[in-house]
């Protein structure tokens, strides 16, 4: 301490004055960049959190109830067909039927098929059209093939509601 003391004996009065100003200087741009900076940039991203927030409140207080719930009746075939053959005939008429490696009944409304390099964007209109007719998928189980934009499919569908 003695040290610093002979030091700052040692400068002129101009000297101490910059000295004394430049540590003022230093420690408010500390404080702005340790300090004031990051807490303000944290609360901004608060406000956008919150305006999001309230953008997918009102969003949602607009989509209807019945919207959000899943149907709870099942549908019936109208020709009496069995689902796997429903789902087998769709996906050989969808363009699916030569990545198409099995179908295999699981249960009496549930139907397990694995397709093999398979068209993704194909297999997901497919699956699409399949929930507009009242089949639900159950399971879903997707690997990225080595060709681009095709998939190795795995997929469980019933009739009626998902569990």
């Amino acid at each position: 301490m003695a040290r610093w003391n002979d030091w700052w004996q040692a400068r002129a009065e101009r000297e101490r004055w910059i000295l004394r100003i430049g540590a003022l200087l230093a420690l408010l741009i500390l404080g702005y960049g340790l300090l004031w900076l990051p807490l303000s940039r944290a609360r901004d991203g608060l406000r956008q959190q919150v305006q999001q927030g309230e953008r997918d409140l009102n969003w949602m207080r607009q989509v209807p109830a019945s919207a959000l719930t899943a149907p709870s009746a099942t549908f019936v075939a109208p020709s009496g067909e069995s689902l796997l053959s429903r789902l087998d005939r769709g996906a050989r008429a969808a363009g699916l039927g030569n990545a198409l490696l099995a179908v295999e009944p699981v249960t009496d409304g549930e139907v397990r098929m694995r397709f093999q390099q398979v068209d993704f964007d194909a297999a997901m209109r497919w699956l699409e059209t399949q929930s507009a007719a009242g089949i639900r998928v159950r399971e879903l189980s997707v690997q990225r093939a080595e060709s681009e934009g095709r998939s190795d499919l795995r997929v469980a569908l019933g009739e009626g509601a998902s569990n």
